[in-house]
């Protein structure tokens, strides 16, 4: 599991508060009222201090492999327990992305073709780039660019 280290896995779990303050403004609205902006600022705090934290135990041990800290703080059933649980994770908010997407895509652009199409493409580019290392983003764009 190479590919979830601690520095990248900050900005995956920004990228996980995002999608869903991004995708469902109107719920949080619904559901917080007239005051769900107190309540997104509380919670972006809370995840800079959870990201702060994590940072600074990588700091701290001086080791940024997150599957080792997980063994180390709570011994290994547990951080495997942990692993998967964060694996799952990530897996299930890569699927409602590519699925949003794949969603606008299908209605806007290409109603004949299903939607599983478009969710495999997203699912197979986004497992090329965690594979590769950061040019896999440029090859990755100026591809999907062309696609376009």
């Amino acid at each position: 599991m190479k590919f979830l280290n601690t520095k990248h896995m900050i900005f995956v779990l920004l990228g996980f508060s995002v999608v869903s303050f991004k995708t469902y403004p109107t719920i949080f609205i619904l559901l917080g009222g007239r005051d769900t902006w107190i309540a997104m600022i509380l919670a972006s705090l809370l995840i800079v201090l959870i990201i702060d934290y994590l940072l600074a135990v990588c700091r701290a041990e001086n080791c940024y492999d997150l599957w080792q800290i997980y063994r180390g703080a709570v011994g290994k059933p547990a951080g495997a327990i942990l692993m998967g649980g964060l694996v799952v994770t990530i897996f299930l908010n890569t699927a409602e992305s590519a699925s949003l997407g794949a969603s606008t895509i299908n209605s806007h652009f290409l109603p004949h073709i299903p939607i599983w199409v478009f969710v495999i493409a997203t699912m197979l580019c986004g497992i090329y780039v965690i594979t590769r290392k950061g040019t896999a983003v440029v090859s990755t764009t100026i591809i999907t660019i062309l696609m376009i």
